[in-house]
């Protein structure tokens, strides 16, 4: 059924796709740029649909094919227009909003990465639960010591979602590995394993702060000594870099610990103190390629430690080097070359590891080299499978002959893994059934899909400093996107769409009264511990605005919603906007390697990585709130159902007002001045008498006083531009250097047109206007306490909320 499902889709697609690209060809000349842009951006959407569409959930399945649909029909009724140029503008508007969200969820970075996640739907269920972990290694979860890497893995998965049965069960298998170590003399040590924080890749992962967090908590039960704490410390204060992979491995039977650090990806190793005085391997390593360090000591030891460094880049087949220090109870040579012929070698380990040292920041002695301990192999994979196979381990317990392997290799299957390496060592060898990909990700999983959307969003090796840089108004904006089109369980959209993950921050409003609007403080603090994710608990409107019984009318949450948002963008609260100009490379050499593909101009870059210059930070004033509710907000919360615009300005100068006006008058379809089609597709709701016309609102709003003289600045950029600037845009425009023309004054008239409430000679008459049946402007709104609009001062949050999804919607206009 699915397979014939997608067909459908997919022949839907072709013949949508034909159609848009034959319309370009019929187009009036000067029409054609514009149309055939449109037709780009919706066949590249139509094809990303079609090809992963079954990786979403229905619900947003089906609102990607909605969008597609409207885009569809409104080029062509734009096309069958008696003035195709006005309405072709309006739809390239809207399409600019989806590439500003695309662009804020991570952009072609973020789809880079998600091409790169594996497919298999049968390990995206498997998961490292404590009944694994007991029956792979005879450890309970719950023991004070031996548990604490484990519960630490469960805290990050169960953070800011609801404590039940089933919350200790969504850390993925691949955060867990298993090991035994195997002696000559009959002796094992099979109560062993380790866990992945962090795993080294863009697959996942909670942020450095919890991360952190969590590794702190396991460092003191394993009362780990000093040099572990100073290597988390410096992991912590290291914001700018990546975020390398962090994990910790015990062993109980002999009271091993270990923290282990990996880089990954061609990035540096954080300056963990001492690691430069690890002992060099047999190969020599630059500081970008991929090495593994760890801290070792034995619990209850507090003072002494020894460090290890792991060569894990070797050339493929390379087998010279692990024959340097094997054993002869295991047969050096031989024994490696039967492991090479028996399951191939796909790269040799080497491990270097320091003489036990006590660490004291002023005093400490300098480290010096043990003698090289071990070294290893990585097997290759068994037929390309990196699933656990049964006759493979039996070759290798025969060939390695040592006593216990068997069954161990028999009981440890349960985590799934195949062997992936074999070291030796004098009189001993070690198995490891470690994770080799990364990144099988749950659709139904709300903590595995947050966990993926922090992964692959841009520079979330900064979160702190990123979201500390945002205004109020930004984060409000954000939040409320997060909170009206997430779904109810998290569900984030497939990671192989581009919909990937944006940040949302949850810091609504500090002071939103009952019956009026405050202004929020934009330098209020950040939390160090960020939970991404929409959670139910804080808002419902996503899921409210989806119920049927709903249908035409906007739910109280997402009324509440809206009146934070308006809340902090209130009194001419700031949002940056970058300049829409072409990048210039030899101005900004270091932006070169942004540019490419769909990044040509500073407003296709991460706002972290325009240049301040090529940055103003406006008023988001009534037009931000018309772009955001006509972009995001639910059906029912739109014109011609619901009255979203507020009694008061959110900006009430000059340059603002006359933005948010030619806004609302250029938008043809969207809001209470132009629309003309009810948002949704139930056609047998109510609608308003006297529609389609004027809306009321737009006329109140139309009549509001511009507070302009002759000599005021209409380009809202240009008057909050900082000195010395320039930005050349197409849309955007400005320039405040001392050789500056001085800003477009306001004139006696408007050039403002296109509205059903605007007469031939541009005024509002005292015609009869549509009201919604329901509205923010109405006496006696019930504003929303400040606890409703900053909703996570309780315990399951464990702290500000950074966020969650963008649907469907903002594939459907990507170039």
């Amino acid at each position: 059924m699915k397979t014939a499902v997608l067909l459908l889709v997919a022949a839907g697609t072709a013949k949508r796709d034909e159609d848009l690209h034959a319309l370009a060809a019929r187009t009036r000349t000067e029409h054609r740029p514009a149309v055939a842009r449109s037709a780009a951006r919706a066949a590249k959407a139509s094809r990303l649909l079609a090809d992963h569409g079954h990786l979403l959930p229905p619900d947003l399945r089906e609102k990607g094919q909605d969008l597609l649909n409207e885009h569809e029909f409104r080029l062509h009724a734009a096309l069958d227009s008696a003035n195709p140029g006005p309405a072709l503008a309006a739809i390239e508007k809207r399409e600019a909003g989806y590439l500003k969200a695309f662009r804020k969820l991570g952009g072609e970075g973020a789809v880079s990465k998600a091409r790169k996640l594996p497919k298999d739907e049968e390990r995206t269920k498997l998961r490292a639960t404590r009944e694994v972990l007991f029956e792979a290694t005879g450890i309970d979860a719950e023991e004070p010591v031996w548990g604490a890497p484990f519960r630490a893995l469960e805290g990050l998965f169960r953070a800011g979602h609801p404590v039940s049965s089933l919350a200790e069960r969504e850390a993925p298998m691949e955060a867990l590995g298993v090991s035994a170590k195997f002696f000559e003399d009959g002796t094992a040590l099979t109560k062993r394993y380790h866990v992945a924080l962090q795993p080294p890749c863009d697959c996942w992962t909670f942020g450095r702060d919890a991360v952190i967090k969590q590794a702190k908590i396991v460092a003191k039960s394993l009362k780990a000594p000093p040099l572990v704490d100073a290597w988390l410390d410096s992991i912590e204060a290291d914001d700018a870099r990546k975020l390398p992979s962090v994990g910790f491995g015990v062993s109980v039977e002999d009271g091993a610990c270990k923290l282990y650090v990996l880089n990954y990806g061609g990035h540096e190793l954080p300056p963990l103190p001492l690691v430069d005085a690890l002992p060099r391997t047999a190969r020599k390593q630059d500081r970008a390629s991929s090495v593994m360090v760890s801290v070792e000591w034995k619990f209850g030891d507090m003072k002494t430690q020894q460090m290890r460094q792991y060569a894990v880049e070797a050339a493929s087949g390379d087998v010279s080097v692990a024959r340097q220090t094997q054993d002869e109870r295991f047969a050096g040579d031989e024994l490696v070359a039967a492991l090479d012929g028996a399951f191939g070698v796909g790269q040799s380990e080497d491990i270097a590891v320091t003489a036990p040292f006590q660490y004291d920041k002023a005093t400490t002695p300098p480290v010096v080299a043990a003698p090289l301990a071990k070294s290893g192999l990585k097997l290759k994979r068994q037929d390309g499978n990196i699933d656990s196979n049964a006759e493979t381990d039996a070759k290798l317990a025969a060939l390695l002959k040592a006593p216990g392997a068997d069954a161990w290799l028999a009981r440890s299957r349960v985590v799934r893994h195949a062997l992936s390496n074999v070291q030796f060592g004098e009189g001993f060898v070690t198995l490891y059934r470690h994770p080799t990909v990364f990144g099988f990700v749950d659709p139904s999983s709300a903590p595995q899909h947050l966990a993926l959307r922090n992964a692959l969003t841009k520079n979330t090796h900064s979160l702190r400093r990123r979201l500390s840089g945002l205004t109020a108004c930004d984060q409000a904006e954000e939040d409320f996107i997060d909170r009206a089109v997430s779904d109810a369980a998290f569900v984030c959209v497939a990671f192989d769409l581009w919909i990937v993950v944006v940040r949302r921050l949850l810091d609504c409003v500090e002071s939103c009264l009952v019956g009026r609007r405050a202004p929020v403080d934009a330098t209020h603090s950040f939390s160090d511990t960020q939970v991404w994710g929409s959670n139910p608990d804080d808002s419902t409107c996503a899921q409210d605005g989806k119920n049927p019984a709903n249908a035409g009318m906007c739910p109280q949450s997402c009324q509440d919603d809206i009146a934070c948002m308006i809340a902090a963008c209130s009194d001419c609260a700031l949002v940056d906007v970058a300049c829409d100009e072409a990048i210039d490379t030899a101005a900004y050499p270091e932006l070169a390697r942004h540019v490419g593909g769909d990044v040509d101009s500073y407003d296709d870059l991460d706002i972290e990585d325009v240049p301040a210059g090529k940055i103003v930070r406006l008023p988001c004033g009534d037009s931000g709130l018309f772009n955001t509710m006509n972009l995001w907000g639910p059906d029912g919360c739109k014109y011609p159902y619901y009255g979203f615009m507020p009694v008061d300005t959110l900006c009430d100068e000059c340059s603002s007002m006359y933005a948010a006006r030619e806004a609302v008058l250029d938008g043809l379809w969207d809001g209470p001045c132009n629309e003309d089609d009810p948002p949704g597709d139930d056609d047998s709701l109510t609608l308003p008498s006297n529609y389609p016309g004027c809306g009321c609102d737009c006329a109140d709003f139309l009549r509001r006083d511009l507070s302009c003289t002759s000599e005021s600045c209409v380009n809202v950029a240009q008057a909050y531009a900082a000195s010395n600037t320039v930005c050349a845009g197409d849309k955007l425009r400005w320039d405040t250097t001392s050789s500056s023309t001085g800003c477009e004054t306001y004139g006696a008239g408007s050039p403002l047109t296109g509205s059903a409430c605007l007469d031939a000679a541009g005024a509002v008459p005292n015609a009869t206007c549509y009201r919604t049946p329901a509205a923010i402007s109405e006496p006696g709104f019930p504003w929303p306490w400040p606890d409703v609009c900053y909703h996570m001062q309780r315990d399951a949050a464990l702290g500000r909320r950074a966020s969650a999804l963008a649907l469907v919607g903002a594939i459907v206009m990507m170039v």
